[in-house]
């Protein structure tokens, strides 16, 4: 399954990609403590804006307002929200490194029952500059609910505290039946 951006979408992620990177900077909590951050080829900016895509894209397979702080809690001003699951309060996206990245779970995600959402954002990245272009689609890898996603999963080498997991592809569900999983969440 493929979810592709708009135009408007995509200056949305932008500017609020540069708004995360700011925030996280002063906050001094720029990139996730349990990564290995040499593993990525992109600068802090750049994650944050292809995450902020995979949000969005995430809202809108939903059918979720992602500019309303109440059902997508990354633009939110009160810090705690950033702890809570980034859409509905239940469903967390992680970003693929790569397409065929496995599937990453955190002890947090336990805590909290969510259901982690997996896509892959296309970009192209110069090889001289560092400078990505072309990006706003993202393809999906498919969901999985955490304590699941926690019994499949194995602790990977970059995971320095070992609270993290990683899930192989051919476990998770197919986003299809995403849907089913919103019951009456929606009417939050």
């Amino acid at each position: 399954m493929i979810t592709i951006l708009t135009e408007e979408e995509i200056e949305f992620c932008k500017e609020n990609a540069i708004k995360r990177y700011e925030w996280n900077k002063r906050q001094g909590n720029s990139d996730i403590a349990d990564y290995n951050k040499s593993l990525f080829n992109l600068t802090s900016l750049q994650a944050n804006l292809l995450g902020i895509i995979v949000e969005v894209a995430l809202c809108k397979v939903l059918d979720v307002d992602y500019t309303d702080p109440a059902k997508f809690v990354a633009f939110s001003k009160n810090y705690a929200d950033f702890q809570k699951p980034d859409v509905l309060g239940k469903y967390e996206s992680r970003r693929a490194n790569k397409q065929t990245s496995p599937l990453p779970v955190r002890k947090k995600d336990l805590d909290q029952d969510v259901i982690i959402v997996q896509g892959y954002a296309h970009y192209h990245q110069d090889e001289k500059l560092g400078r990505i272009t072309d990006y706003g689609q993202v393809t999906w890898n498919g969901w999985l609910e955490a304590e699941a996603a926690w019994e499949l999963g194995t602790v990977p080498s970059w995971s320095k505290s070992g609270d993290s997991k990683v899930v192989e592809l051919k476990h998770l569900k197919a986003m299809e039946d995403l849907n089913d999983t919103l019951g009456t969440i929606r009417t939050l």
